[in-house]
């Protein structure tokens, strides 16, 4: 019987040794086109239309998109990949006119999953309650009157960024270059006011209870406890100057900077929530330390402009949309790696159209809008129209 043994396995063994393995096929990250829905109700389909910011109703499988520009709400069936309702978002503040009209335009909404409540936020400092089973309006929250900082959009009380801790149901929202509101979610109350916050964007973490928001002249990061409501640290320096010679309009006057970081998008990784990816409009992405402000890595690739970011907890996928690029990036959170590079969003516009500044879409249309359920990986990037294009909404399944 050992004999035996020892011929099968010499023989095995010359076998083997005569195999060549394939190499391993690397995992292809491209997300699969499966729908593509126009942003503008079929009763207006060339209405003036702009998707800024998108979010997942992760009870019933809906999502909902804030569109600027006509001032609506586009709800998308998660399951059908059909728009199900386009909500008008009226004006929900008399105390201040903008370009837009009092209450200015929607420019956010946000999700708070243990009521099934969702906010629509408007630019001149107000939102709107909503109801995630009858998608009606419930009521309107005045956030500040108070003329703030002037930028792109005019002087006034401009909402800038919200974000909701689901544990808490504390609401968090930044007027333009000016102050963050802490508001109770399910009450509208207004828990807490901090002033002389230049922040451009807002990420939190819910099981640290803490709140970050990126300032974008000096690239540094507030950090507010959420138990407290109080601010207690300041990362200076987090990203170095990166961006070139430029000035903003700012408090009725210019700030001029000679290189500033333009640290733009603020995320933590929920794979390691110690790490945050600070996005900067003209250079990389930086992985910092979320405690101190020390840099882990950077992302060289993802240099570019202003954009849209998601995160998926569950497959670990950090996603960039270039705003003015029209291209959609992947970054593997745990590894830190680009493992999807200048995928377009749709096709690029000929003649280039413009948006502010006229820059061209190099790649594909201007992306305003972005979101990741992740439950079933799908991925919403909305895109405004032009040169003959409507403004819609492009659904992906994440393979």
């Amino acid at each position: 019987m050992q004999s035996l043994s020892k011929w099968k396995g010499l023989i095995l063994a010359a076998l083997c040794a005569g195999l060549t393995l394939a190499p391993a096929r690397a995992k292809d990250y491209t997300p699969k086109l499966i729908n593509l829905v126009n942003a503008c109700p079929a009763a207006n389909p060339n209405c003036l239309s702009f998707p800024v910011a998108a979010v997942v109703n992760s009870l019933n499988n809906r999502v909902y998109v804030a569109d600027y520009f006509a001032q609506q709400l586009i709800v998308i069936d998660g399951t059908t990949n059909q728009v199900v309702n386009n909500i008008p978002i009226p004006q929900c503040s008399q105390n201040y006119t903008s370009a837009n009209g009092p209450g200015g335009a929607p420019a956010n909404v946000v999700f708070n999953s243990k009521s099934n409540l969702y906010y629509v936020f408007m630019t001149n400092g107000c939102y709107w309650v909503a109801d995630g089973n009858t998608d009606q309006l419930l009521t309107s929250v005045q956030i500040t009157s108070a003329p703030a900082s002037s930028g792109y959009f005019g002087p006034g009380p401009y909402t800038a960024e919200a974000a909701l801790n689901n544990k808490t149901g504390k609401l968090y929202v930044t007027n333009y270059l000016e102050a963050l509101y802490i508001f109770d979610g399910n009450t509208g109350t207004l828990l807490n006011k901090i002033v002389d916050l230049d922040a451009n964007d807002m990420t939190l973490d819910e099981k640290t209870n803490l709140v970050y928001l990126s300032q974008y002249y000096e690239g540094s990061v507030f950090v507010i406890d959420g138990d407290t409501n109080e601010l207690v640290n300041i990362l200076s320096n987090v990203v170095p100057a990166t961006g070139p010679a430029g000035c903003w309009l700012v408090d009725g006057g210019y700030n001029c900077t000679a290189q500033g970081p333009d640290l733009d998008k603020l995320t933590i990784n929920p794979a390691n929530p110690e790490q945050a990816f600070a996005q900067t409009v003209y250079g990389p992405t930086w992985v910092v330390n979320a405690r101190t402000g020390a840099t882990i890595s950077l992302l060289p690739e993802l240099a570019g402009t202003d954009g849209s970011t998601a995160i998926n907890p569950n497959n670990n996928l950090y996603y960039f949309a270039y705003a003015y690029g029209g291209v959609l990036q992947i970054i593997d959170v745990a590894s830190l790696k680009v493992v999807l590079d200048q995928m377009p969003i749709g096709p690029a516009p000929s003649p280039p159209a413009c948006f502010f500044n006229c820059l061209p879409y190099p790649n594909g249309l201007l992306v305003g809008a972005l979101a990741v359920n992740p439950h079933n990986g799908k991925i919403y990037a909305g895109t405004q129209g032009a040169a003959g294009f409507p403004a819609q909404v492009w659904i992906y399944q994440q393979p």
